[in-house]
């Protein structure tokens, strides 16, 4: 056996295998913070990439809301959509203050958006206010039908201790009956009248009819052709026949 050409396995001192596997674990915990590193990045960039994203859209949103707004003829419903515009701009500038972006202050409302949003509030009081009134004529209505029938039970009453020739002649449920005939006669007499005109003058009750929508009908003219002014005067006329029409419906006879 010739010594020199063999090798022998010299064992490592009990030291140096513990600092070689000290410096495996070293290696290992090295490697896997630098992948725990490259993953947060891939994270962060991409929640970045989804705020910026969302900024975009939430832009978006409220350049169509606006476009949306100009469009519509409905006050609240414009100043829904303007609302929506606002609030989509101050949730953009958040997000863009988050992502260290150079925004503005949010979006102020233009003159014409405030316009807007100040008619639409003076309507829902216009509102508010009808709701009122028409309470109050409900409960006008059960107040009047609650006495009138009060009251003539008590003539009923009183007419048991009086004679015949002192006796009051009390409502009862045929002057209800005799109401309910009037405005039976009254509404009947509206598509009556319709019927008639319809007969006798079609072009004239085509054009009055509320279902048709074309260029040239009673609504579509009375909204986009007319002046405040004109309204007021033929809405002052309807309301006076009505009033008119109701008036003379009760010299109806059963």
């Amino acid at each position: 056996m010739n010594d020199e050409n063999s090798t022998v396995d010299t064992p490592l001192d009990p030291y140096e295998a513990a600092a070689y596997k000290l410096q495996l674990a070293r290696e290992e915990l090295q490697r896997q913070e630098d992948e725990l590193i490259f993953k947060k990045q891939q994270a962060d960039e991409a929640e970045r990439q989804a705020k910026l994203d969302n900024y975009q859209g939430l832009r978006e949103d409220a350049a169509g809301f606006r476009a949306t707004a100009a469009k519509e003829t409905d006050e609240t419903s414009k100043k829904m959509y303007i609302q929506w515009a606002l609030d989509a701009d101050r949730q953009a500038v958040q997000l863009g203050r988050e992502l260290g972006l150079a925004i503005d202050e949010p979006t102020e409302p233009t003159e014409a958006e405030k316009s807007t949003l100040e008619k639409v509030h003076g309507l829902l009081k216009h509102r508010l206010g009808a709701i009122v009134q028409i309470s109050l004529l409900v409960v006008a209505i059960i107040w009047a039908s609650s006495n009138f029938t009060s009251v003539g039970d008590e003539i009923n009453t009183l007419n048991k201790a009086l004679p015949v020739e002192q006796q009051m002649n009390a409502y009862d449920i045929t002057s209800n009956q005799k109401f309910f005939f009037e405005k039976y006669v009254e509404f009947w007499d509206l598509p009556v009248g319709l019927f008639k005109l319809l007969i006798l003058v079609p072009f004239v009750g085509l054009y009055l009819l509320p279902f048709i929508r074309s260029r040239k009908d009673f609504f579509t003219e009375f909204f986009e052709d007319l002046t405040p002014f004109q309204r007021c005067l033929i809405t002052f006329g309807f309301v006076a026949l009505f009033i008119l029409h109701s008036a003379l419906s009760h010299g109806v006879k059963p």
